[in-house]
């Protein structure tokens, strides 16, 4: 996994699982089905969400540019440390019903 740059990461009999967290550390970008509206305010972009065919997989690996992988992965060092999810915690924990988590580098 380490050796490339995307992994298919999709959810199983939950949407999270060990893969997204595996992928992310060894600096790899996971693709997964997981829903961006609920998932987004927490894993900013570290991730690409919403894909749900095979054709929609090539179509990003394929079409996204190199600066966009560089930034996912930048982004994804920060959520492996607690201080990030703790940060998360305090955002979701003091904002109004309906609004977003901001916050994502």
């Amino acid at each position: 996994m380490s050796l490339a740059y995307y992994v298919t990461s999709p959810g199983g009999d939950r949407y999270d699982c060990f893969r997204h967290y595996e992928a992310l550390s060894v600096h790899t970008v996971p693709i997964t089905n997981l829903p961006s509206k609920l998932y987004k305010p927490l894993f900013c972009d570290s991730m690409i969400m919403d894909i749900n065919h095979t054709a929609q997989i090539f179509n990003v690996v394929y079409n996204e540019p190199v600066g966009r992988y560089q930034q996912r992965v930048a982004n994804s060092t920060n959520i492996l440390q607690v201080d990030f999810w703790r940060q998360r915690v305090q955002l979701a924990l003091h904002k109004k019903k309906g609004e977003s988590i901001i916050g994502c580098q």
